[in-house]
């Protein structure tokens, strides 16, 4: 034993090689066995016998691992209350399980006050092979963001060698316990279950598998905001196993509940998604009765392993209590299509079951809408009783117009078919991705690691092999699309999305509402890689067709136009693209009454809130984006990027305001969180280290912000992202620091760059404008005010086009020109000019904001 009480890792794992030995034994022979292998070793013997006495009860097993019953042997905290982990200090311990403890901690290095949950690590599962992939899992799990996912915030290593995770502190209760606590209604359930879908969906597209889905993992605000919890004993699907000691993965291999575990799992096969699914399956049995399926807490593990694999469960309409206040009430409303779903995802085979947890989720909308379910038998019977049920009016008419009654069997039919599509596209699309996973087998990975790159780009030249099944391929295009954007790899996403655009537009009106998606999808990664004309025209097709689908006012309507407007507000259009800001901002009781999640409405408040800034009306501005970051404080919790970013949108608004303490506050916040996000290099942490910059600038801070905007352009320059008008914005302020320190010929040739830079943008860009005015009125400062003319004309004449609602910025334009003109002696012309930008500016702006400040100074020369 250690000195501190706790167990060396290598004779841990020779006690545990032990147990499963011994285990297996009975009577005589198990104590032959330990005398034999624990021979002079009294200190072994006592832990074997522990383990062995916890086992005879089960217990190790209910908790999914052989370390669990090492818990009550081995029963000592690696951590204490008032521990100092990281920049956290422990509060109290919160909970324990099969990987380790969980702790209430708070921030306490001072840089600002946060809450967060601690996992600790177990001991025995810290050695440098499991470390290594702890590391590698940490920063994939670090950058799955869902509203409805705990954050992982950070991570790593204590000073006693125990890996550990910071993790976002929900406060809230288990999900079964809130709807047993408030008596939800079925519906209720419903759609809580159907937010945890997506979460684990989002999970599953970027190749993480949960392997652990149960109420406990899922708790619930008061505000009814569910937040999956613990993906610390994910598997991650393109992680190959092949090089951990057997020894380990059969006790990681059962890190789960079994309860809430699938065949696969029992059995020890390899885990997909479909684990989750089938998890989610029991999950949504238990919401709906009050009981999971099957009772194994006075079970043998061979009895689970035969009750789990072989064992069908009872519908979850047949075992309710009868003594319940909602009994019949809930029984009529499960009977049939609920028992039906809950069934079909709880399916032993896993090509039964649903595909996807998306389509598991789709399945319950249909139900909750009164539609046919997939999981329902393909009857004409079934089809159009579902049908009578959402159009009782209209049937009841129909009745007794023969002609109709006609009319009604075809679309009975139609109904049919288009179920059996569904059903078939589903299984192709499943079978298609099993074939893709099977590169990650030990038999095909032979030793090798298997990315998530490796696996996409094998499946993009599969893809060829589904030309004949339209419907199928452009489903995959679209899923694959997208995980090749999340993965920041934009030009294979582009091709992706553009070959399911061509397959779309031949399948014609067959699916006009996956179109409009795929069109909305090409429209927001054009717009990302600054192709503003494409951008625009796909952003406009895709509104039109969601307008012909849902009518004017509808969730998806105003995703449609919030894209349009964000293209033209980055295209430079800004009156253009106020005018749909405006449409969606009058559609904000439609976000809140279709979405729980609120991502539209204060993505809505912090794209209005940038255009307000940029058309100068502050104001506005700070209240569009102070809007934002509360709700995105109080919905998404700890660290977020969203967050992060509707901070520093917030902090350079107070900036311009003239409010610099409390803006270069918040910076700093964004900063940090960003880099807790993303690592050292990232383009958002680029952008948001060159606001910093600028702060510190105004605030007279010239060094420090040297050296932040100096690292944001060499951040930019390695992600190869420098056209940009984010980066031009960065290597502006560098020329005007190095100017005002007297390197002007460095300053020269940076002003230079960005004007040709921005040039590359569409024409009369506002990065273009400022990069002009920004090069003007250097030359004029240096005393070139002949080279300075045309360039500060030009800046003017683009400020006047785009700027027209905020006339400071024309002023401050105009004032550089003034100068300008002042110099060469044109006084007629320039005197005006420069007056009245004074004039404006302290009506607008103050005179602490720094454009006044410039302008006075101009005025004055």
């Amino acid at each position: 034993m250690a000195s501190d009480g706790c167990m060396d890792p290598n004779r841990w794992l020779r006690m545990q090689e032990l147990f499963h030995q011994a285990s297996e034994l009975g009577g005589e022979a198990r104590g032959a066995f330990v005398d034999q292998a624990c021979a002079g070793d009294d200190e072994l013997r006592g832990m074997l016998e522990g383990l062995l006495e916890s086992d005879s009860h089960a217990e190790d097993f209910v908790k999914g691992s052989v370390q669990e019953a090492a818990h009550d042997v081995m029963d000592h905290d690696a951590v204490n209350s008032g521990d100092r982990i990281g920049p956290y200090q422990v509060v109290r311990k919160l909970a324990s399980g099969g990987m380790g403890s969980v702790y209430l901690a708070e921030r306490a290095d001072d840089q600002y006050r946060q809450r967060v949950a601690i996992k600790v690590i177990r001991y025995g599962l810290n050695r440098q092979d499991i470390l290594a992939r702890f590391r590698a899992e940490r920063q994939i799990l670090a950058n799955l963001t869902h509203a409805n996912v705990a954050r992982l915030l950070d991570g790593g290593i204590t000073a006693g060698g125990l890996p550990y995770l910071v993790m976002e502190f929900v406060d809230g209760v288990s999900i079964d316990e809130y709807c047993r606590s408030r008596q939800a209604t079925v519906r209720e359930r419903l759609q809580l279950f159907r937010t945890v879908c997506d979460a684990v969906q989002t999970a599953h597209n970027n190749l993480i598998v949960h392997r652990d889905i149960k109420p406990a993992n899922i708790l619930v605000s008061s505000d009814g905001v569910p937040k999956l919890l613990d993906f610390g004993i994910a598997k991650i699907l393109t992680v190959d196993d092949t090089a951990t000691p057997v020894a380990l993965t059969r006790a990681a291999d059962r890190l789960m509940t079994p309860e809430y575990a699938s065949p696969e799992q029992v059995r020890g096969e390899p885990v997909t998604t479909a684990t989750d699914v089938y998890a989610l399956g029991v999950l949504l049995y238990e919401l709906l009765t009050g009981r999971v399926p099957f009772r194994l807490d006075k079970t043998t593990p061979a009895e689970i392993e035969r009750v789990i694999c072989q064992q069908s469960p009872a519908k979850p309409s047949t075992v309710l209590s009868a003594t319940d206040i909602h009994f019949e009430v809930f029984r009529k409303q499960i009977a049939g299509d609920l028992d039906n779903i809950v069934t079909m995802a709880m399916r032993k085979e896993v090509s039964r079951r649903y595909p996807s947890a998306a389509q598991l989720s789709e399945d319950v909308r249909r139900y909750l809408e009164g539609f046919p379910v997939a999981a329902a038998p393909d009857s004409w019977s079934y089809r159009s009783s579902k049908f009578v049920r959402r159009h009782k009016v209209g049937v009841a008419f129909a009745a007794a117009v023969s002609v109709l009654i006609v009319g009604f069997g075809v679309g009975m039919g139609a109904l049919a078919a288009r179920a059996a599509r569904e059903r078939d596209t589903a299984e192709k699309v499943l079978s298609f991705m099993v074939s893709l996973f099977q590169v990650v087998d030990p038999e095909n990975a032979r030793g090798r690691e298997v990315t998530a790159r490796e696996v996409l780009d094998r499946s993009t030249a599969k893809l060829h092999e589904l030309d004949g099944e339209p419907v199928v391929q452009a489903r995959l295009l679209e899923n694959m699309g997208s995980v090749y954007e999340n993965l920041g790899l934009y030009d294979q996403s582009e091709s992706l999305l553009d070959r399911e655009l061509s397959v779309r537009r031949k399948m014609g009106s067959s699916d006009l509402n996956g179109l409009a998606k795929n069109l909305k999808d090409l429209a927001e990664l054009r717009r990302r890689k600054q192709n503003y004309a494409s951008a625009e025209a796909l952003s406009r097709e895709s509104l039109a067709l969601y307008q012909q689908i849902y009518g004017p006012r509808a969730f998806r309507v105003a995703e449609a136009l919030n894209t349009l407007a964000l293209t033209l507000h980055q295209k430079g259009d800004y009156a253009e693209a106020e005018k749909y800001y405006r449409q969606v901002l009058d559609m904000r009781d439609v976000l809140r009454r279709d979405s729980t999640d609120p991502h539209l409405e204060t993505a809505l408040l912090s794209n209005f809130g940038q255009l307000m800034a940029d058309r100068g009306k502050l104001e506005d501005a700070a209240r569009y984006l102070g809007e934002c970051v509360e709700i995105r404080r109080q919905t998404l919790g700890g660290d977020h990027p969203r967050l992060a970013l509707a901070i520093a949108k917030y902090a350079n608004v107070l900036r311009d305001q003239g409010k610099l303490a409390e803006a270069e506050a918040l910076l700093r916040e964004a900063v940090a969180m960003r880099e807790r996000l993303h690592g050292a290099q990232h383009p958002d942490l680029a952008t948001t280290l060159t606001s910093l910059a600028r702060t510190l600038a105004d605030r007279g801070k010239t060094a420090e912000a040297e050296q932040l905007v100096r690292r944001s352009i060499e951040m930019h320059t390695r992600l190869n992202r420098l056209i940009t008008p984010e980066a031009m914005t960065g290597v502006r302020l560098l020329a005007e620091l190095l100017h005002n320190g007297g390197d002007d010929a460095v300053a020269e040739a940076l002003y230079r760059e960005s004007v040709e830079t921005t040039r590359k943008l569409t024409p009369n860009h506002p990065a273009l404008a400022a990069s002009l005015l920004s090069l003007g009125g250097f030359l004029n400062d240096i005393g070139r005010p002949l080279e300075a003319e045309p360039v500060l004309r030009e800046a003017v004449a683009i400020h006047q086009a785009i700027y027209q609602p905020a006339p400071w910025r024309i002023a401050a334009a105009n004032a550089e020109l003034g100068a300008c003109l002042l110099a060469l002696g044109g006084t007629t012309e320039a005197r005006p000019l420069l007056d009245g930008s004074v004039r404006t500016l302290m009506e607008q702006r103050g005179s602490a904001a720094a454009e006044t400040k410039r302008v006075q100074q101009l005025a004055s020369r």
